[in-house]
């Protein structure tokens, strides 16, 4: 079995940015025409814990079926994939009712 490790801060803006590009592709979006608003979403992963899954995209609704079918950065360092949606805020006004959650969010956008 594999032991978990933390993720620097680095790794995981450096996989925030790379999953924003993925995110984007595979919504079909024109790189011309990449939506500028950004939806960050607290899920219930296959893990069963708490992560979280940013995406851009032109609305909500187009957010969480792209966060539907994403692994998640879990509370715990990890990927896994995405069970079901928690809340999505948007992430550049948005704040988490889970404050817990919210300091996790922060934590991981410095």
């Amino acid at each position: 079995m594999n032991a978990l490790r933390p993720v620097s801060k680095t790794t995981w803006q450096t996989a925030c940015a790379a999953t924003l590009l993925l995110l984007a592709g595979t919504a079909g979006v024109a790189q011309a025409q990449v939506p500028d608003k950004v939806f960050a979403c607290e899920v219930l992963t296959e893990a069963g814990v708490s992560g979280l899954v940013v995406a851009q995209a032109e609305d909500m609704q187009e957010a969480k079926k792209l966060v539907m079918t994403s692994s998640a950065k879990t509370v715990a360092g990890y990927d896994s994939k995405t069970r079901s949606i928690i809340q999505c805020i948007d992430a550049r006004s948005g704040r988490f009712s889970d404050g817990t959650f919210q300091s996790f969010y922060e934590g991981l956008a410095r």
